[in-house]
């Protein structure tokens, strides 16, 4: 049997080494969490949520991206999803959500979200094919003559129930 015997200006180097290759974080929001009721299919980055009631939650942060999990009402993981910050001037008293819509005003995509009381929010980081998919669709839908409403925007909501 042999045993290791560590200096403690070793251990404390070795500590600090620890620490400063850790992610850098601003400051921990991991407890900010907004409800959003969805009342046609919504696509967020990987998934698409079907009508019902979901819950957004900051799961980690770092200086230039976070991630966010959406859950369902009964608790289920629906979609794990990278968002940059993005900083206001002014906390907002509810929460927000920044929703593309098509030519018709049919939610496509969640772009943006703020939870409330809070300066910083999130948006969404969607893979190439995805975006291509929305472009595809905003211009469908605006060549369409019976389309009634402007060509696709983002229009913003409060928050769910």
């Amino acid at each position: 049997m042999f045993s290791i015997r560590m200096h403690p200006s070793t251990l404390g180097l070795g500590l600090l080494a620890a620490l400063a290759a850790a992610p850098a974080r601003a400051h921990a929001r991991t407890a900010d969490a907004s409800t959003l009721q969805v009342v046609a299919p919504l696509h967020v980055p990987g998934a698409v949520l079907e009508p019902g009631v979901y819950t957004l939650r900051v799961v980690e942060e770092r200086a230039d991206r976070n991630i966010i999990r959406i859950t369902d009402a009964r608790g289920r993981i629906c979609a794990i999803a990278a968002a940059t910050p993005d900083v206001v001037p002014r906390a907002r008293s509810d929460s927000e959500f920044v929703i593309d819509v098509d030519a018709k005003g049919r939610p496509m995509a969640l772009r943006s979200w703020w939870a409330p009381h809070d300066r910083t929010g999130e948006d969404f980081v969607y893979a190439r094919d995805e975006e291509a998919e929305f472009a595809r669709r905003a211009v469908t839908s605006s060549a369409d003559p019976s389309a009634s409403a402007p060509s696709g925007g983002s229009k913003s909501v409060g928050s769910g129930p």
